[in-house]
C-alpha cells in the first residue's frame, strides 16, 4: 500500500471513531429512579419512576364503621389473625385456603364464609370456631363484599 492509502484508511477510521463517539455521546437514556410512586404514601419519591414496593401508609385501623373498607388495611388483617391459623397452605381445613387475596374474595362470594361468620356461638359450623369475630368485624367484610370484594 501506498502512504496516500494508509493516510486514507487512518483518516477514514479516525472519521468512523469521531463520527462513533458523537452518536454515542448524543444518546440519551432513560434513567429509572426506584421508589415509592404513590402520592398517598408518606415515603412518597416525586422523582421515583418505578415503584419499588416501599411505600409506607399511615396506619389506619378499622375501628369506626367504614362504608368502605379496604382490603389491605381492615379485611387482610381480619383474615389474617382470625382464619389462616386454621386455612392456609398445609393445613387448609376442609380444603379452604384464606391466605391470599384471591382466596379469600373467591371465599367470601362463591363460599358460604358469610353464612358460617354471623351464626350463633352454639351452632359447630360457626366460624372461626370458639372465637366469633365482632360485630364490627363482621360489618366491615359485609361491607368489602357488598362494595365489590376490591384490592384496593
Amino acid at each position: 500500500m501506498s502512504s496516500i492509502e494508509n493516510v486514507s484508511i487512518f483518516y477514514i477510521m479516525k472519521l468512523f471513531y469521531l463520527t462513533f463517539i458523537l452518536f454515542f455521546l448524543s444518546c440519551t437514556y432513560n434513567e429509572y429512579t426506584v421508589g415509592c410512586i404513590d402520592s398517598s404514601a408518606i415515603n412518597f419519591n416525586s422523582s421515583a419512576t418505578v415503584d419499588d414496593g416501599s411505600c409506607i401508609y399511615e396506619t389506619i385501623e378499622c375501628t369506626t364503621l367504614d362504608e368502605f373498607p379496604r382490603y389491605e388495611l381492615c379485611i387482610q388483617q381480619i383474615f389474617s389473625e382470625s382464619c389462616v391459623g386454621c386455612h392456609q397452605y398445609g393445613n387448609a381445613n376442609g380444603g379452604l385456603q384464606l391466605s391470599t387475596y384471591d382466596q379469600i374474595r373467591e371465599a367470601v362470594i362463591n363460599n358460604d364464609v358469610l353464612n358460617r361468620i354471623v351464626l350463633d356461638d352454639n351452632n359447630p359450623l360457626l366460624m372461626p370456631q370458639g372465637n366469633k369475630l365482632s360485630d364490627l368485624q363482621i360489618y366491615l367484610i359485609q361491607q368489602w363484599v357488598s362494595n365489590g370484594a376490591l384490592n384496593d
